[in-house]
C-alpha cells in the first residue's frame, strides 16, 4: 500500500501549541434559521428569524470540514449564507445558494493554505497554480516578467524560487479577490454599557459580519500566523493537539488515528524490508 503524501500546509500549525491563531474581532453574525435543500441548492427563507452569533475561533476549519451536502447543509443552519442574498432573493424570500458554489470556495481556502504553506517554508511549488486554478474553471492572471513576453517558459522551466514568487502574487491576487467579493472592512460597535467602541472587522452590505467575510478573515491570520493539519489518512482538515511533526511526518486526526498510523507503518514496513531483499539479491 503506498503511504500517503503529507499536506504542505500542515506547516502552518503553531510549533508550540498545534492549534489555529484566529484571534480576529469580528462583528456577530446574523444567520437566517430558516434554510432547507432543494435540487443541488441551500434555499434560505430571508424572512425568517435572525439569529445573532459569534464568530467560532474555528468557523474557517469548520468550513473546510463540511465535505459532503449534507454537512454543508448542518453547517449552513447554523452559520448562514455564503453569500448575501441578492435584491431579487428579497423579492422573492428566498435566497438560492449551489452546493457547487460552496465547493468552488472551500477548495480556493483550502488551496491557497497549501500555497501559502508552500512559500513561507521554502517548498517547492510543483505546479503552475494558473493550471490548477483553470481545471476548476477558474481565470487568474499569469505573473512573469518583461522578458517572459518575448521568450515564453513553462512552469518547471523557471527556477525554484520564482516559482514561488509567482506563487506569492497569486496568494496577493486571490487575497484581493476574496477581501473585494466579502466586501471585509474595519469598523466599530459600540459598547452601550461601558460607553467605549470597539474595534472589529464586518463584511457585506448590511450590519454584522458576512459568513464569507468572516472565513475571509480567519484566512488572512491563518496565512500569516499559525493553521491547522490535514490528516495523511482521509485528508481531512482538523486542528493538532500537539506539536507538529517535523516537514514531511504524518499526522492522523481523530478519526483515523492509530489506526492509520498503524496501518501505514505497516506498509513502510514491508516496503522496506523489500527493498532489502531486492537488495541482497543484486549483491549476489
Amino acid at each position: 500500500m503506498p503511504s500517503a503524501k503529507p499536506q504542505p500546509w500542515e506547516q502552518l500549525a503553531d510549533p508550540e501549541t498545534g492549534q489555529l491563531v484566529t484571534r480576529v474581532p469580528f462583528d456577530a453574525l446574523f444567520v437566517t434559521t430558516s434554510v432547507e435543500v432543494d435540487s443541488g441548492n441551500l434555499v434560505f427563507n430571508v424572512f425568517s428569524a435572525i439569529e445573532r452569533i459569534r464568530v467560532p475561533a474555528d468557523l474557517l476549519e469548520k468550513f473546510l470540514g463540511a465535505k459532503t451536502d449534507e454537512r454543508r447543509h448542518r453547517f449552513a443552519q447554523r452559520f448562514g449564507a455564503l453569500l448575501e442574498p441578492s435584491a431579487a432573493a428579497y423579492e422573492s424570500g428566498r435566497h438560492r445558494e449551489p452546493f457547487e458554489i460552496w465547493d468552488r470556495f472551500q477548495w480556493e481556502f483550502s488551496y491557497l493554505l497549501g500555497l501559502v504553506a508552500a512559500v513561507r517554508e521554502g517548498a517547492d511549488v510543483v505546479r503552475d497554480p494558473a493550471d490548477d486554478y483553470a481545471v476548476r474553471g477558474l481565470r487568474i492572471i499569469r505573473g512573469g516578467t518583461l522578458s517572459d513576453l518575448l521568450k515564453p517558459r513553462t512552469w518547471r522551466e523557471r527556477s525554484r524560487a520564482e516559482r514561488r514568487e509567482l506563487a506569492a502574487a497569486v496568494i496577493q491576487q486571490r487575497t484581493w479577490f476574496l477581501v473585494n467579493i466579502s466586501r471585509l472592512r474595519p469598523g466599530l460597535v459600540a459598547e452601550r454599557t461601558l460607553g467605549k467602541f470597539r474595534f472589529v472587522l464586518q463584511g457585506g452590505n448590511h450590519a454584522g459580519t458576512s459568513l464569507l467575510g468572516a472565513i475571509t478573515g480567519q484566512f488572512l491570520v491563518t496565512a500569516t500566523g499559525s493553521g491547522f493539519a490535514s490528516c495523511s489518512a482521509c485528508g481531512n482538515v482538523f486542528v493538532p493537539k500537539r506539536r507538529q511533526p517535523a516537514f514531511g511526518k504524518r499526522r492522523y486526526c481523530a478519526q483515523c488515528g492509530r489506526t492509520a498510523a498503524l496501518r501505514h507503518a505497516k506498509a513502510e514496513y514491508r516496503k522496506r524490508e523489500r527493498e532489502k531483499r531486492l537488495a541482497q539479491k543484486g549483491a549476489l
